[in-house]
């Protein structure tokens, strides 16, 4: 999938009343769109790019990881990447993911 069609699903997206859904992305793309909301919901994290596609890579996040041909892009299912990253903010900022933990206390236990 070229950066013009991935852009050309974005502009596809549907919404109404019940149901949106969301365009499928590349694991490069997804971590940009994390590192959005990470920024928007005031979560000092970076997503990486080699992170998303270990998600893909162990069915994290839905992809086509397992059943693409030997030269076509990893592609995340755009419901999947949405409910992910809809848990993994809800989570963090319930201060329940791992790396959450207060390092200063860390350094401290451990010196």
């Amino acid at each position: 999938m070229s950066e013009e069609t991935m852009n050309e699903n974005v502009n596809e997206t549907v919404e109404n009343d019940e149901v949106r859904t969301y365009p499928n992305l590349t694991p490069y793309f997804a971590a940009k769109v994390a590192n959005g909301r990470f920024a928007a919901e005031g979560i000092e994290r970076e997503m990486q790019g080699p992170q998303m596609y270990n998600y893909a890579k162990n069915g994290l996040i839905e992809s086509n990881y397992n059943t693409r041909g030997p030269k076509e892009k990893i592609v995340m299912n755009g419901q999947s990447f949405k409910a992910w990253l809809d848990r993994y903010v809800e989570r963090t900022l319930n201060g329940e993911q791992a790396g959450s933990a207060d390092i200063d206390k860390l350094v401290e236990l451990f010196s």
